[in-house]
């Protein structure tokens, strides 16, 4: 047994042909060394279990299990305590020592109470065997020996980094940790350092961006340094606001020709938007502004409940009265409240919001919330007063000269006139809000065209390019990461039972499959094609 490098580099130099396996909390820093990570054990995934048969080879359960057995001989895993234990390790991050600390509490505790505890680990996972070294008795003391080896400034920087849920890049690092100027250090030596002491794992970030994470073992414990430290009230506010102007300035990118890569890197982070939306804030005005920008993002990505809350709590927190962030706010919590069905309630926010929009005088935000209200108007079939809010939704548009918001308005008018029958006029608005996506390349404008298109033409027995409208529509989806809202979806839905009333299941099916292999300029001429046939049948009938 070595106990130094030094010994390492002597025997290297004595010795021909020599290779020599060593472990060690950091790498040993010499010219020969080759450096091989010892990741977490294997683990289950607590969300898909696999078969119970399975679960006791996985290694981090049967270290668990064979831990557990030897605090209490009686101990079995079952189909009941498989689920928690599965989570535990995952809660572990896979990490043996804290894995055998959790199993040693199943003298006392079962699983389920085990991993409700788990909220503060350090505390619970004490009590390792008298025959261990005194560091590896508990997480806390073997955590601790390693951070009391770093340097002052290394250890504010670990401190300050675990602020960071989920991850972070260097840039975010950078601007979070010395926002103060009160460390001298290159925050990629840092991060090197702190990698290299096995206290940071490197992982891969959206486009190749190099990322960096913390178990979350090491988090709890660096959170407690943060909050015994002077810097953490500033940690704390810096990240927040990193992350406020992160959404602030991914907002206009959701709908433009980057929103997929911006959708992605809100996902990555939302975590820390998480973080930041719970973090102090006294005025409130913060937290009302991160959750304004937020909602686009959690409305695409289909995060209804948690978007609604987070804007409850935003508003009610903040009682600024008639500003754009809080008008902004009720918008977005109406979108959410309608995507959830709740219709009456979200009339009521879109009018609080509007009333606001009026008073600031904002009128593409006016026009906004007009098309909300007409949104929610169509779906109550109350069809005239739709057509009203739209059209005057419209007319500001026009006057202001957004012409994607002109698209979506003339599409909107165009799905209601085929609601009312008026297929001839839905024919000309829909082509209208085509031409105008076409110019713009919105590739998110074209999703709904094209769903609504499909619509008309299933309606219409045109069930072929209705199908393979279809095809492309979801094809588009799934590469901008844009789910389906619950009433798109049963739009959807009722236009492919037509084509199956017709086609039949397996026509269909191979029909929506040739859509999704469609270009979008192939799918645009498709569903000009079919308006302009729609259109010829209804001059001539």
């Amino acid at each position: 047994v070595l106990d130094a490098a030094v010994e390492i580099v002597d025997l290297l130099g004595a010795s021909i042909g020599v290779k020599i396996l060593a472990t060690s909390r950091a790498r040993l820093g010499l010219r020969a060394e080759h450096e091989y990570s010892v990741p977490p054990l294997p683990m289950p995934n607590p969300r898909r279990l696999p078969p119970f048969a399975e679960l006791a080879a996985i290694d981090a359960v049967a270290l668990f299990v064979k831990r557990a057995i030897a605090a209490r001989h009686d101990f079995a895993l079952t189909e009941a305590n498989a689920g928690p234990i599965a989570e535990i390790c995952e809660r572990l991050d896979g990490l043996p020592l804290a894995i055998e600390l959790a199993a040693a509490r199943v003298k006392l505790l079962p699983p389920k109470a085990i991993l409700a505890r788990l909220g503060s680990r350090l505390t619970l996972l004490t009590g390792g065997a008298r025959d261990l070294p005194a560091r590896q008795r508990t997480l806390r003391a073997t955590i601790a020996w390693s951070h009391d080896l770093l340097s002052s400034d290394d250890q504010a920087l670990f401190r300050r980094l675990a602020i960071f849920a989920g991850g972070f890049s260097l840039e975010a690092a950078e601007a979070v940790v010395l926002a103060g100027g009160d460390l001298d250090l290159d925050i990629l030596d840092g991060v090197a350092a702190l990698v290299d002491q096995s206290l940071l794992r490197l992982a891969d970030g959206p486009d190749g961006e190099s990322r960096f994470t913390m178990l979350e073992s090491l988090r709890e414990f660096g959170l407690e340094r943060l909050e015994e430290a002077r810097d953490g009230p500033a940690t704390r506010r810096t990240h927040a606001e990193w992350f406020l102007t992160l959404a602030e300035v991914a907002q206009p990118h959701l709908t433009g020709p980057e929103q997929g890569a911006w959708l992605e890197r809100l996902e990555t982070e939302h975590d820390n938007l998480r973080a930041a939306l719970a973090a102090p804030d006294d005025e409130g005005e913060r937290r009302l502004r991160l959750a304004a920008a937020l909602w686009p993002f959690w409305d695409m990505r289909g995060h209804f409940s948690q978007g609604r809350v987070a804007l409850a709590r935003a508003l009610a927190g903040n009682a600024a009265g008639a500003t754009v962030a809080r008008a902004h706010a009720l918008n977005g919590f109406g979108v959410l409240t309608y995507l959830q069905g709740d219709l009456a309630r979200a009339v009521t926010i879109y009018e609080e919001s509007l009333a606001i929009r009026r008073e600031l005088g904002d009128q593409h935000s006016i026009a906004a919330s007009l098309n909300n209200l007409g949104v929610v108007a169509e779906d109550q079939g109350r069809y005239d007063r739709a057509v009203t809010l739209y059209e005057e939704s419209l007319a500001i548009l026009r006057e202001l000269g957004d012409q994607r918001f002109i698209a979506v308005s003339l599409n909107n008018l165009g799905r209601v006139a085929h609601e009312q029958g008026d297929d001839a006029r839905a024919v000309g608005l829909q082509e209208e809000s085509l031409v105008i996506l076409r110019e713009l390349g919105d590739k998110n404008g074209f999703i709904v065209c094209l769903e609504d298109v499909a619509g008309l033409a299933a309606s219409l027995a045109r069930t072929a390019p209705a199908a393979r409208l279809l095809g492309a529509a979801a094809a588009l989806r799934e590469e901008l990461g844009v789910p389906a809202t619950p009433v798109e979806h049963a739009r959807n839905e009722r236009a492919l039972a037509e084509v199956r009333a017709e086609r039949g299941e397996m026509a269909t099916t191979k029909l929506l499959v040739s859509g999704r292999s469609l270009s979008i300029e192939q799918a645009i001429a498709e569903a000009h094609a079919v308006l302009r046939e729609v259109a010829t049948t209804l001059d001539t009938a």
